[in-house]
């Protein structure tokens, strides 16, 4: 004869321990329960959640187990949010989580990889421009002009003839009419 009430107290056994998780808060609280999962839907353990009543700001800490589960109980009614954070990932946040008495509500926190977030600071310390002001910083000389590098200069000792145009078909009236002996580049190359 085999003897059934040792698997029978067993079970009862599981069956009041899970009940009393369950319904094992002082009257007028809540839970939230909930796990906390990564990109590829595997189990985070062993990282901190934090439970918030969006009310009156009071928070407590849990860790996950190996399973990446948690579970907070004995919550006074309401709204709360919670957040986890956990190396190499980005923090995770849900909001309005409804808090009821005698109830455990379930969340579900996805963790998203990382980003780096890369800052850089440029600061000038001399004034690059004078706004407030026309006048020049300082008078340039025809000496520091004269010394600029220029590749298109060709100094001319008759600054008016770089004024002076061709009318087109009846030559150019430039350097080389200044010298009545000497005809100019172009009238040369027209054969004037």
């Amino acid at each position: 004869m085999r003897n059934t009430s040792i698997p029978a107290t067993f079970a009862l056994g599981t069956f009041l321990v899970q009940a009393a998780l369950v319904l094992g808060q002082t009257p007028g609280t809540g839970a939230i329960q909930g796990s906390v999962i990564d990109p590829s839907d595997r189990p985070v353990p062993n990282v901190s959640v934090t439970i918030e009543n969006e009310a009156t700001a009071s928070s407590r800490s849990v860790m996950t187990n190996a399973a990446g589960l948690f579970t907070v109980t004995m919550l006074p009614p309401g709204e709360y949010r919670s957040s986890v954070k956990a190396e190499g990932f980005a923090e995770s946040k849900v909001r309005s989580i409804p808090v009821v008495v005698s109830e455990t509500s379930t969340v579900q926190l996805r963790l998203k990889i990382a980003t780096v977030d890369t800052s850089l600071e440029v600061k000038a310390d001399t004034e690059m421009a004078d706004t407030q002001s026309s006048s020049l910083g300082r008078a340039v000389d025809e000496k520091a002009i004269e010394g600029l590098p220029l590749s298109n200069r060709k100094l001319h000792p008759d600054p008016l003839a770089l004024t002076r145009r061709c009318s087109g078909t009846a030559g150019c009236d430039d350097v080389g009419a200044r010298d009545p002996g000497r005809r100019s580049e172009r009238q040369q190359d027209h054969g004037k």
